[in-house]
């Protein structure tokens, strides 16, 4: 690793550090999901979130969802989530350092579980202890594995299996009930843009 990029990831852990502090100031705990994959994936999951939501109660615990920029009011509207975060995609690397640093600064997790099949690098500082991922194998990512406690290798897994396979990591032993899709019939006055689902 080059000195300067060594300096930036010892600085980024610092920084992470110190919002631990932010931990210890909160009232409740704080998860982050990670789903910034296409709406049909997102749509699947949402059962197993709310599984997560039952493990994890909304008076104990805050969920945040990173999603992508396009589908953000969509999930807005969906029960079960307390915030929904969609990252800059900045160009300039300064800029990006930056905003990772404020994050980490002022966003505090005590789980962090990716529910999509590539692993975000902003993640890896948040620790080992408490970060679960989708991964395939032998691919360009696997590098990143030993950043994670829990891996789900979804080769040869069905979205469902891959997702239920997190829940596992996550200490949850129910099994989702099918998503029932006239819980959307209420969203669709509410939602500006046209969203369409096939089954």
């Amino acid at each position: 690793m080059r000195p300067w990029k060594y300096s930036i990831e010892c600085m980024v852990r610092l920084f992470c550090s110190l919002g631990g502090l932010i931990k210890k100031c909160r009232s409740k705990k704080a998860i982050l999901l990670i789903k910034d994959d296409g709406l049909g994936d997102l749509i699947l999951f949402l059962p197993y979130q709310a599984e997560i939501r039952k493990q994890y109660p909304a008076a104990e615990y805050r969920i945040d969802l990173v999603v992508k920029p396009e589908l953000a009011e969509f999930v807005k509207l969906v029960p079960d989530v307390d915030r929904v975060l969609v990252l800059p995609a900045y160009r300039n690397r300064v800029q990006w350092n930056g905003f990772r640093l404020f994050f980490y600064l002022t966003h505090a997790y005590d789980i962090v579980c990716n529910v999509t099949v590539s692993p975000h690098g902003m993640w890896y500082t948040y620790g080992q202890a408490n970060l679960v991922t989708l991964l395939l194998k032998d691919s360009l990512f696997e590098r990143a594995v030993k950043y994670f406690r829990n891996v789900v290798y979804v080769d040869g897994l069905d979205i469902r299996k891959r997702y239920q396979m997190v829940l596992s990591c996550l200490g949850i032993s129910s099994t989702p009930e099918k998503l029932d899709y006239k819980n959307f019939c209420s969203l669709k006055n509410k939602i500006s843009e046209n969203y369409f689902v096939i089954c």
